[in-house]
């Protein structure tokens, strides 16, 4: 899970209500997030704190594999539903720090003195997942570039290829590999761009490679 959803599950379960609670009192003003993305999400919890609550009540093996199962459920839905519809306008820095979502990454690289480029491939994880994994273009070994804190991955889901990174919707920094993106169930069949560069301790971006595209699973 990423650091901002708790491992420990009752925590995990006071955060997605917090975020629950926001989201229902403001999306019908963001007006770009569909309704039944919305309770897609209510009913994974629903399913989670069912899970969550028989796990407290007869702590058995089965039962605590239940709630572990559902658990990692949401936290996929959570993913996914934050990065399409929560780190970007209207959603605000102020809205998800009240939903203790960290804000997306919005450094802009003013000069590149990270030279190396990255190659990346993009492979099915399993439905409604992709997983990139990229590595310096050219190598051998897989190892991450020295001195670089990780690669910025950007994607947009559209017919045509973005021109720029800027044009995505989408991008997180990925520090381990491979990254796996979660999709909402409603663009199962539609097509996501993904480009990948380096990142260094500095901040500063290396080359982008060229849009690479994938069908969602």
């Amino acid at each position: 899970m990423p650091t901002y959803l708790p491992a420990n599950a009752a925590q995990f379960d006071l955060f997605v209500q917090n975020m629950l609670s926001y989201i229902k009192n403001n999306h019908h003003l963001w007006k770009n997030i569909p309704s039944e993305a919305v309770d897609n999400l209510f009913k994974h919890h629903n399913e989670f704190s069912n899970a969550l609550r028989q796990a407290k009540e007869t702590p058995t093996t089965a039962y605590k594999n239940v709630r572990n199962e559902t658990q990692k459920a949401l936290a996929r839905a959570i993913r996914a539903f934050v990065n399409q519809y929560l780190r970007f306008d209207p959603v605000t820095n102020k809205d998800r720090d009240k939903m203790r979502i960290p804000n997306r990454d919005t450094i802009r690289t003013v000069r590149m003195d990270v030279t190396e480029a990255v190659d990346f491939i993009i492979a099915v994880r399993d439905a409604h997942r992709l997983a990139v994994d990229f590595w310096v273009a050219g190598s051998t070994s897989k190892a991450r570039l020295k001195g670089a804190v990780g690669g910025m991955i950007y994607w947009h889901i559209g017919n045509e290829s973005p021109k720029t990174p800027e044009d995505c919707r989408y991008n997180a920094l990925a520090t381990r590999r491979p990254f796996v993106i979660d999709f909402a169930p409603e663009y199962r069949g539609q097509t996501v761009w993904i480009t990948v560069a380096w990142k260094n301790t500095r901040g500063n971006r290396g080359p982008l490679r060229p849009f690479k595209s994938a069908m969602v699973p």
